[in-house]
């Protein structure tokens, strides 16, 4: 699927929005995104973080279960409100794997990458 002519998205809060892939950082050895393919937009890095937010207190189990299926590791609970996860992958794998948590799983407000934006 595409938006407007995007191959990539992501979903910001519970809005899927476009992303496109506009270069190669050194300095952060990332993917550099854009919300547009040109002109002047935020560009931004995945660090390797996914943030999950729950409408719910999961149990721990859970919490586990969620980083086992999707290969990543529990970080902590965040301190930004109620339900709020910190996981953790590698760098090329956190916006697919926050689409994939926020497309399959019941009871997630939000999960998106932890964006690292750059000036």
């Amino acid at each position: 699927m595409t938006l407007s002519g995007a191959e990539l998205y992501w979903y910001d809060d519970t809005q899927k929005s476009p992303l496109y892939s506009v270069g190669y950082s050194k300095q952060y050895a990332s993917t550099i995104y854009a919300p547009r393919p040109k002109g002047r937009a935020p560009r931004m890095v995945a660090t390797g973080g996914v943030i999950v937010a729950f409408s719910y207190a999961p149990a721990t189990d859970r919490i586990e279960e969620i980083a086992h299926q999707y290969g990543l590791t529990f970080v902590k609970k965040m301190a930004i409100g109620k339900g709020y996860y910190l996981y953790h992958t590698s760098k090329d794998k956190a916006l697919k794997a926050a689409n994939a948590i926020y497309e399959h799983e019941k009871g997630i407000v939000s999960a998106y990458p932890d964006w690292l934006y750059l000036r």
